[in-house]
């Protein structure tokens, strides 16, 4: 299948994007034995969660950053909003590589 340059570079742009919020959250989340880290840890979810929701506002958001989202409210135990998460980024991909993990993760989170 042939992309279009513009959709190339619009994928490798909210990639990054996600890739560097997520690398970013594992980097912070080494600290939370003390109660410095534990605060620090929530205000960088509070931040990825604002960024995945501006991403989300820009206009021909990729699919993945449903996905990026739909980890965080997993991670955060926010499991009816991570399920929707989750079902967004498969409805908009529905050939997605990782489907069958995300539908494992949704059906784990329906059983919590």
């Amino acid at each position: 299948m042939r992309r279009a340059k513009g959709v190339q570079m619009n994928f490798d742009f909210w990639s990054a994007v996600v890739g560097g919020v997520v690398t970013a959250l594992g980097i912070f989340g080494v600290s939370l034995l003390t109660e410095a880290g534990k605060e620090n840890w929530k205000v960088h979810q509070q931040k990825a969660e604002e960024l995945y929701q501006r991403a989300l506002s820009l206009k021909d958001p990729v699919p993945v950053i449903h996905r990026g989202l739909g980890m965080l409210y997993e991670s955060l135990r926010r499991n009816d909003e991570a399920i929707a998460e989750y079902q967004k980024y498969l409805d908009l991909a529905p050939n997605a590589v990782d489907r069958e993990r995300i539908l494992r993760r949704i059906e784990g989170l329906k059983r919590t």
